[in-house]
């Protein structure tokens, strides 16, 4: 995982970098005390990955709530060949930063997640 910290206390950015260096999955990818709004537009820091199959009565409202909550985050949705005449594709294709269909193994989520993690 990578964190940026952001404080406007020194003493606080320091104390949460010495903390998070000592996490062996965590690295500090930036100390600022203001969060730049160009530093923001370079990539993103949050990446959703969902897995959808006929999904069409409750993917828009997903999709919104996490644009609206998180509005910098990518969206990647693996849609496991959806059979409901492309509505789900079709909300999917508004929201979503990438779009993969996976046609592998049914009921096999880790390879759909790995499909979606690829993109």
């Amino acid at each position: 995982m990578k964190v940026i910290i952001c404080d406007d206390q020194a003493i606080v950015r320091d104390g949460l970098e010495m903390l998070l260096k000592l996490e062996p999955d965590i690295e500090v990818v930036g100390i600022n005390d203001l969060l730049e709004p160009d530093y923001l537009a370079e990539k993103p820091f949050l990446s959703w990955c969902l897995i959808v199959r006929d999904a069409s009565k409750t993917l828009e409202a997903t999709l919104q709530s996490i644009r609206q909550r998180t509005p910098m985050a990518e969206i990647v949705i693996v849609d496991t060949m959806s059979s409901d005449d492309g509505a789900t594709w079709g909300i999917a294709e508004r929201y979503a930063d990438q779009l993969v269909t996976y046609d592998g193994p049914r009921g096999d989520c880790a390879l759909a997640r790995d499909s979606g993690l690829d993109a």
